[in-house]
């Protein structure tokens, strides 16, 4: 009889630690069910730690849940200067956060800048996870250049127009003074040779009345 009860107490209390094993598992199961579930971020575009040659127009956040975006904010900071929060849509991909990036700051610097962009976005299933990613942007305006300074022997140009018109004017001069000259010396001849016929006329005229008085 004593054999029995002993059985029997050996089987109520293994029954119990099977019991008891089972409950542990569950609570252990239960407890690691959130953490499993825990929303993180896998990747971003442009890539945290990276440099791009130009502003971007927008930054893509990628998560391993489905974001809502009306329980979320994702704001941006260059060089340490709050640009405020960002306007936020759905990707394409499932748990991919779309930021998309004022038209205020997309003018590129002369100086290269470093942009930190913060979210703290909430999973569909109301997870939330806080954090943030920073990249480089290059400077790419170059500096403003001053027009070069007019050489100094520039204004000789308008001396280089003044004497042409006397050197224009010098050949006319020149070439009415042959004319001048021929039309003087054709008159002081032209005056002996008609002096000259007529005294030749006189001469026979007064040779031809002798020789009828004969």
């Amino acid at each position: 009889m004593a054999t029995v009860l002993v059985h029997g107490r050996r089987s109520r209390l293994a029954t119990g630690a099977v019991w008891c094993g089972l409950a542990i598992g569950f609570v252990v199961m239960a407890l690691a069910a959130p953490a499993q579930a825990h929303t993180d971020l896998i990747a971003t575009v442009p890539e945290a730690g990276s440099r791009v040659e130009a502003p971007p127009v927008e930054v893509r956040l990628t998560f391993t849940e489905e974001i809502s975006t009306r329980l979320s904010a994702v704001s941006l900071a260059i060089d340490g200067r709050s640009k405020g929060r960002l306007a936020l849509s759905v990707g394409r991909e499932g748990g991919e956060v779309v930021a998309a990036v004022p038209e205020s700051v997309l003018t590129p610097s002369a100086a290269s800048e470093q942009w930190v962009v913060n979210y703290r976005v909430t999973s569909s299933d109301g997870h939330p996870i806080a954090g943030s990613t920073q990249f480089e942007v290059a400077g790419g305006v170059p500096a403003p250049t001053t027009p070069p300074a007019p050489a100094e022997g520039s204004p000789s140009e308008p001396s280089d127009t003044r004497p042409s018109a006397p050197v224009d004017a010098v050949p006319e001069s020149t070439q009415e003074e042959p004319a001048t000259l021929s039309s003087d010396g054709g008159s002081t001849w032209f005056v002996p040779a008609g002096v000259f016929l007529l005294l030749g006329l006189l001469v026979i005229v007064g040779l031809r009345r002798l020789g009828r008085s004969e």
